[in-house]
């Protein structure tokens, strides 16, 4: 039987209407308090479930999980209406600020960010996520946030933090960061970015992306998979 229950994510009042009771539970920490109106609504159904099983080529899985999959989807296809988007990166936070490291799967965007929470565990470091983070275009900057999407160990924290810097991740034999051009990296950007199908959404998206890459320090970093690395990518970021 279908549930209907609201969120609170992102600064947006989403409504969602799911078959099973995984994706309740998946997003019990950003259940809003009290009925509130919505920003928009969402709802699935065997199609959407059904596709994102067509579109997993790792394994096969039972519908309830394919259908949180399906609700991510239909919610990052709305946030370019609202100045947000949905992004595939680690977001780990230091205080007030937060650096959102972008890479393809298996890069090691998690282990460097568990490298970050363990050299500097004396300023209390969290992640604020560590798979499908959401950044906004806001008057003061951009922040990020966190999501119920938080990657297999399930690393994240329902926060909004202002997003101090952009790390473009690699793999390398030695640590280095430096800066890097918004307008040669963007493409970079937008493959780290969802990018919906709707085409007035794709344009918001472009636009949005675009005046990000301008507001928030862009780096190319090159990482081992040791302590050093952090210190290298913090020493260059964190300005």
């Amino acid at each position: 039987m279908a549930r209907t229950f609201t969120i609170r994510m992102a600064d947006l009042v989403i409504e969602i209407t799911a078959l099973y009771n995984d994706t309740y539970a998946l997003c019990r920490d950003y259940l809003a308090d009290a009925p509130e109106q919505p920003d928009f609504s969402i709802a699935t159904d065997q199609a959407s479930i059904d596709y994102e099983r067509e579109q997993d080529r790792l394994g096969d899985f039972p519908d309830a999980y394919y259908e949180t999959l399906a609700v991510y989807r239909k919610i990052a296809e709305e946030l370019p209406r609202f100045g947000r988007l949905l992004v595939h990166g680690s977001a780990v936070a230091i205080g007030e600020r937060a650096w959102l490291f972008m890479a393809t799967s298996g890069t090691g965007k998690s282990t460097h960010t568990r490298w970050w929470r363990t050299e500097f565990s004396d300023e209390a470091p969290f992640m604020v996520n560590d798979d499908k983070p959401i950044i906004r275009l806001a008057d003061d900057g951009v922040l990020v946030y966190g999501t119920p999407w938080d990657g297999k160990e399930h690393l994240s924290t329902n926060t909004c933090v202002q997003l101090a810097g952009i790390g473009l991740l690699e793999r390398a034999e030695e640590d280095w960061a430096q800066p890097a051009d918004a307008w040669t990296s963007f493409s970079e950007l937008m493959r780290f970015t969802y990018r919906p199908f709707d085409a007035a959404a794709a344009r918001a998206t472009i636009q949005t992306l675009l005046a990000v890459s301008e507001r928030v320090p862009l780096y190319r970093v090159g990482v081992t998979d040791s302590a050093h690395a952090a210190h290298v990518t913090r020493a260059a970021m964190a300005i």
